[in-house]
């Protein structure tokens, strides 16, 4: 799971080069609308990517734990 916001143009362009020779090809990359690192879980505008991410750690919990 890669997540970055473009405000945050290191970690954006960084998962711009990763994403695609990532080696698990399920990879997911989740944009917020701003911050870095816990400011992406703040703010109304990141309340799409929120619930967003915590959507796919449930999925990916469920597939590799079972949970």
């Amino acid at each position: 799971i890669f997540a970055a916001a473009e405000d945050d143009s290191y970690a954006y362009k960084t998962v711009e080069h990763l994403l695609p020779i990532a080696e698990n090809k399920k990879s997911v990359w989740l944009k917020a609308s701003t911050g870095h690192g816990v400011g992406m879980l703040q703010g109304e505008k990141n309340q799409d990517f929120v619930k967003r991410l915590f959507k796919v750690l449930k999925e990916f919990m469920s597939s590799y734990y079972g949970i």
